[in-house]
């Protein structure tokens, strides 16, 4: 299937076709799947982040000028869900540090608090096993 095939196909679901984006996502799935994944760091998956774009480029097919590169238009999607991905990783990354940074300090703040009885009471019952022991 070539370019103008497709680009008739998007014209007809801009029309109201909603069967022909069928056409449309079978053209350009593999070479969108292989642009994303190219930039896609682990923990994000090219694949759906492909399948968002598609479907995003659905809802705004109305926008889409004709002739125009559908191609170069639906990688442009796609790259801006990849980068809100990106920053919702940091984003996440960062919660999950300051998260570990609070529970670490929780428990230690809690074992020095607490920390200082128990160590009391084992030299306490240390200091009893030494007496109970004979001299020699």
């Amino acid at each position: 299937m070539n370019d103008a095939d497709v680009e008739r196909a998007i014209v007809r679901v801009q029309g109201g076709s909603v069967d022909d984006y069928e056409t449309v996502v079978r053209a350009y799935q593999g070479r969108l799947r292989s642009v994303v994944a190219n930039s896609c760091p682990p923990g994000l998956e090219a694949d759906e982040i492909a399948h968002l774009a598609f479907v995003e480029a659905f809802r705004k097919i109305d926008s889409y000028q004709p002739n125009t590169r559908f191609f170069a238009w639906v990688c442009t999607i796609a790259r801006l869900i990849l980068l809100s991905e990106l920053r919702k990783l940091r984003r996440e990354e960062r919660s999950r540090e300051h998260y570990l940074e609070l529970v670490v300090g929780g428990v230690m703040e809690a074992e020095l608090e607490t920390g200082s009885e128990l160590d009391e009471q084992r030299v306490r019952a240390l200091r009893g096993c030494l007496q109970a022991l004979p001299e020699h």
